[in-house]
């Protein structure tokens, strides 16, 4: 009996760093398409690592179906991105604020349905959403926020 070889595409992965260029410089692979792929490849016990803080970024990550935390440097300051399928890795939660950035213009992510489009394109499509979208802004957010925590 002839025993079939496994391809790398044929196994899920276990962990991806993701170190690529910043969104908006390679945004092919900061789209929410991206990283549904990227979900469908993972594991159960996967852990997605990066070192964007992005709120575009981590909505993708979320609306993809990942589980998304932040990540801490050894002076305690924000330092990255984790995703998961398993809840159980992500030590440190989005808060709050995380969330609600995520739903002003700053959280309006990259879209490439067929993971064929060229980087200028996914830039102006994203302009465009950010443009017509009527969210609010994040500068505004940020400081109505701080606000709210300084009282």
């Amino acid at each position: 009996r002839r025993q079939r070889q496994m391809c790398i595409r044929d196994r899920p992965y276990d962990i991806i760093f993701l170190d690529a260029f910043t969104p908006v410089k390679l945004p092919t692979l900061w789209t929410i398409d991206f990283f549904k792929e990227l979900y469908r490849l993972s594991s159960s016990n996967s852990m997605l690592i990066t070192y964007s803080n992005s709120a575009a970024v981590r909505h993708a990550m979320i609306k993809a179906g990942f589980i998304v935390g932040k990540i801490y440097d050894k002076q305690n300051r924000n330092s990255g991105t984790c995703a998961s399928k398993n809840p159980e890795f992500i030590q440190n939660k989005l808060d709050d604020y995380d969330l609600g950035l995520m739903q002003t213009n700053a959280g309006v992510y990259f879209k490439d349905k067929d993971l064929n489009l060229l980087p200028e394109k996914i830039l102006a499509n994203w302009q465009h959403e950010k443009n017509i979208s009527g969210l609010e802004s994040s500068s505004h957010y940020i400081k109505t926020h701080k606000k709210l925590k300084d009282s």
